[in-house]
């Protein structure tokens, strides 16, 4: 049975670096003969310098896998802009802007909608000050919602386009 400091000298490497060779070639010393570790460091080393093993490779696959993700996910969306089915961020915020003021219109004219048919159905005087003290501060808080919303839209894209950016360079 060889010794690590003998089986150190026949590789040509410090007895520190064969215990990290063995580790990664998943061999014990007093159990496999001495062939067994040189035939596994030379494939160990055949690896690395094919690119298939060693430290790095898990990094480097991980970044490769990433790029091919970001690829593939850039050409679906040139696709679907392509058929029509994209919009941009401007645009949908342009839309959530819209739809809420018309829902905001809406909203009034059911309010004072309510508020006509309760005063002709119980002959009552509903306060025209008391109601708009309520529906102007819900729509502008509806308002408000929607512009943030379309804002956090054309940010998260522009935030998106400053991160591929940097990436580029």
């Amino acid at each position: 049975m060889a010794t690590l400091e003998s089986i150190a000298a026949h590789l040509d490497m410090t007895e520190r670096n064969l215990r990290d060779v063995l580790k990664k070639i998943n061999l014990n010393h007093r159990k496999a003969s001495l062939t067994q570790i040189r035939v596994g460091y030379i494939r160990h080393v055949r690896n690395q310098a094919a690119g298939r093993g060693g430290d790095e490779q898990q990094t480097l696959t991980k970044a490769r896998t990433e790029e091919s993700e970001i690829k593939s996910k850039k050409l679906r969306v040139e696709y679907l802009r392509d058929i029509g089915s994209l919009i941009s961020a401007e645009d949908a915020a342009s839309v959530i802007t819209l739809w809420c003021r018309q829902a905001n219109t809406d909203y009034t004219q059911g309010f004072h909608k309510l508020v006509s048919e309760i005063q002709s159905r119980h002959k009552i005087k509903v306060d025209n000050e008391l109601v708009e003290s309520i529906v102007i501060p819900t729509t502008e808080r509806i308002e408000d919602h929607a512009q943030k919303l379309g804002e956090g839209l054309i940010e998260g894209i522009n935030d998106l386009s400053e991160t591929e950016g940097s990436g580029d360079s």
